[in-house]
């Protein structure tokens, strides 16, 4: 068993996994934060509307609608 925990430990500061889970958990923060302003109304979509290209009929693609 005790073979196992030091190649864990081993594996674990190879593949950098700490830092790994901290990336995730600061991208999750960043969605929270992005629904609280959603929900709270203080989003302007705006934006990221405006930001898509037509298709060829001149219109929005209808994932938007």
């Amino acid at each position: 068993m005790e073979a196992i925990l030091k190649e864990h430990e081993r594996l674990e500061k190879k593949a950098h996994l700490g830092r790994a889970v901290d990336d995730v958990q600061k991208i999750i923060d960043q969605l929270e934060a992005a629904k609280a302003q959603v929900l709270a109304g203080m989003y302007d979509p705006a934006p990221l509307v405006n930001a898509v290209p037509a298709d060829d009929l001149g219109q929005t693609p209808a994932v938007l609608h």
